[in-house]
Formats: structure tokens, C-alpha cells, sequence
């Protein structure tokens, strides 16, 4: 049952993750990019392996117009300017949340 669990969770992030890209690309979300360790994402809801979101980070870079890095986070908006999610990346994991804390913590 853990592993059908799993595969449910994934395929729904896999949706979530393509249709943000989609609108990234048509230009309905903008990427806004907190650069090294300038921000946290806080209010966790999901926590994965860096590793099976290699192309994610490039992507949300060159839609923020800079390059990946670690200790960066990306909101991502609608034109309005309202946050829809926060990724945050580190060393080894992704960090997805609801809100996140602007702040130097290097």
C-alpha cells in the first residue's frame, strides 16, 4: 500500500510541477528568485529528493532569469504578484511550501 501511495503522491506533483511550467511559459506565473541563502521556505507541505528534480531547478533559474544554484528559493505568482508556491532548494533535498521568510541566514 506505501508503494501506491507514493506513486499517487508522485504522479501528482509530476501534474502540479508541469502545469506551473505550462503557465511559466505562456507567461501566466512569473518566477521570482530568492538568491543564495536569502530566504526559507517555511510552511513545508513536501519535502523530495533533489536528485528527482535535476531539470526542475534549471528550469525555474532560466524562468527567474539567473542560474541554478543551491540555497536558492523560487516563488512562483500569478501576474497579480500572489505567491501559488514556494520551491526551496538545498544540498540534497527540495523544499515545497506556502509562505517563506526573507532573510540572510548565510
Amino acid at each position: 500500500m506505501r508503494n501506491a501511495k507514493s506513486k499517487i503522491r508522485n504522479k501528482a506533483l509530476d501534474d502540479m510541477l508541469e502545469t506551473l511550467r505550462a503557465k511559466i511559459e505562456k507567461g501566466e506565473n512569473i518566477v521570482e528568485v530568492y538568491s543564495y541563502k536569502t530566504a526559507i521556505v517555511r510552511e513545508v507541505m513536501l519535502v523530495e529528493s533533489r536528485d528527482d528534480f535535476k531539470n526542475l531547478g534549471r528550469f525555474l533559474a532560466r524562468a527567474g532569469g539567473t542560474y541554478e544554484d543551491n540555497h536558492t528559493v523560487y516563488s512562483v505568482k500569478d501576474r497579480d504578484g500572489n505567491a501559488i508556491i514556494h520551491i526551496g532548494f538545498s544540498d540534497d533535498g527540495i523544499f515545497f511550501g506556502s509562505s517563506i521568510e526573507v532573510r540572510n541566514w548565510g
